[in-house]
């Protein structure tokens, strides 16, 4: 029988709920069932975890859920301080056990989890919530309107890379001989990364770092990758990334604005 056979029976159906997550190269199956369920190759793990109803409305924001998890897991383990670097993607099927076919009822991100004694509550929006976003989103700016390494910036990070011994972390202050590799503040706006962790750079000088936030269970010594940073000025496009053709600001623009009247 088919899912819309069994969904409509009335009596014939058990249906459960299976969760895909994705973030990168990483991927976790999860399942509201009891045991374990394989579908199309896959086994999802049972685990508890409840949901709330998607809300469904005329408003872009509709579809929306929360799903609750273990704090435990290794998912929930990711958003402790704060969100992960890489995406977290969030598809849910629904089927009926024994019957191969599935329906799919939510493809969206994950924007946020937050943390409640043994519990993970996970935000999660369609990926419909994408058309709020203001089109084009470029700005009239001084600033580069791109973002450094993304695509549209076309510079490839592993040009700006240095591969550092961190020997020393304390809190947000992380030390190391090779950051001496390049000039001051060469490293601020950038990124560090260890491990799965990646942690953006405040600011630079000699063999030290400051770092936006801690990161979580590293001990030095510890190998680590940090990542040019740019101010996203039109000198620093040229003069440091020698990328000037991809430029996207307007650094000419008036500093006056003439609809306030004229000095």
């Amino acid at each position: 029988m088919s899912y819309a056979d069994i969904e409509n029976s009335g009596s014939l159906g058990n249906p459960v709920e299976l969760y895909l997550f994705q973030s990168g190269a990483d991927a976790w199956r999860l399942t509201s069932a009891d045991t374990a369920i394989t579908d199309d190759g896959d086994e999802y793990e049972p685990i508890g975890m409840l949901r709330e109803s998607t809300g469904q409305n005329s408003e872009l924001s509709g579809g929306a859920m929360k799903v609750t998890i273990p704090v435990s897991h290794e998912i929930a383990q990711r958003f402790i301080p704060f969100a992960p670097a890489s995406p977290l993607s969030l598809t849910v099927y629904r089927k009926h056990v024994g019957v191969d076919d599935r329906v799919t009822i939510f493809v969206g991100r994950v924007q946020k989890g937050s943390n409640d004694g043994a519990d993970c509550e996970l935000t999660c929006e369609p990926d419909s919530a994408l058309l709020k976003s203001r089109i084009p989103p470029q700005r009239f700016q001084r600033q580069c309107n791109w973002i450094l390494y993304e695509p549209a910036c076309g510079i490839d990070p592993e040009d700006f890379k240095i591969e550092a011994t961190v020997t020393s972390i304390d809190g947000t202050t992380l030390v190391s001989a090779d950051f001496e590799s390049e000039a001051d503040q060469w490293l601020r706006n950038g990124y560090i990364e260890i491990g799965e962790q990646r942690r953006m750079v405040l600011d630079h000088q000699d063999d030290t770092v400051i770092i936006l936030a801690p990161f979580v269970d590293v001990e030095a010594p510890v190998a680590a990758n940090a990542f040019a940073g740019c101010d996203r000025t039109l000198a620093d496009c040229r003069d440091k990334f020698d990328n000037l053709a991809k430029f996207m600001g307007f650094p000419w623009i008036p500093g006056r604005n003439p609809f306030e009247g004229i000095e």
